[in-house]
């Protein structure tokens, strides 16, 4: 069971009083402001805008090439995004050099079996300076997965590998 946010354990300390603060790991978010807009650097040197993906449901996912995790979990998640054209999916690197992220690609294409330019509803972002991840999203462990509705509301944030088989929208 997941529950979020800050609970204060009620109690007064004979010795002036206070209370202890317990962080409980957080809930899938339902949140019904709009994510905000954001400029995102594709890898081609294109910049587009966030809500520009609109109308469909997007996979915002946040990983690096030097992240064990995400680099196990790469070739799933690209046979996933093939399999679900109805989604965009955006690739977002946390890596501090652009040049990095190219021969990580090439590398999970031949793993995977997809190519990225055939599936036209997936785009790498390079998140220079961790300011979409970090700074926007508050995402410092990777891989994480922000899910974001057609109406641009964030749906989930998935921290850790994704389970392709509960992943259903």
């Amino acid at each position: 069971m997941r529950l979020s946010g800050w609970f204060l354990l009620a109690g007064l300390v004979l010795a002036g009083g206070g209370g202890i603060f317990l962080q409980l790991p957080d809930a899938p978010v339902h949140n019904e402001d709009r994510v905000p807009n954001v400029p995102l650097l594709l890898l081609e040197g294109e910049t587009r805008m966030l809500h520009s993906y609109g109308g469909r449901p997007v996979m915002l996912h946040f990983w690096a090439t030097w992240c064990t995790p995400c680099v196990a979990e790469f070739p799933r998640l690209l046979q996933w995004a093939k399999a679900h054209p109805e989604w965009t999916v955006l690739l977002v690197s946390a890596d501090e050099k652009r040049e990095a992220i190219q021969p990580f690609l090439h590398q999970m294409e031949k793993k995977s079996g997809i190519i990225l330019q055939e599936v036209p509803h997936v785009e790498v972002v390079w998140d220079q300076g961790k300011v979409i991840s970090q700074e926007t999203f508050h995402s410092v462990s990777y891989p994480e997965t922000i899910i974001i509705s057609p109406d641009l509301t964030m749906q989930d944030k998935i921290v850790g590998a994704i389970d392709f088989n509960a992943l259903v929208r």
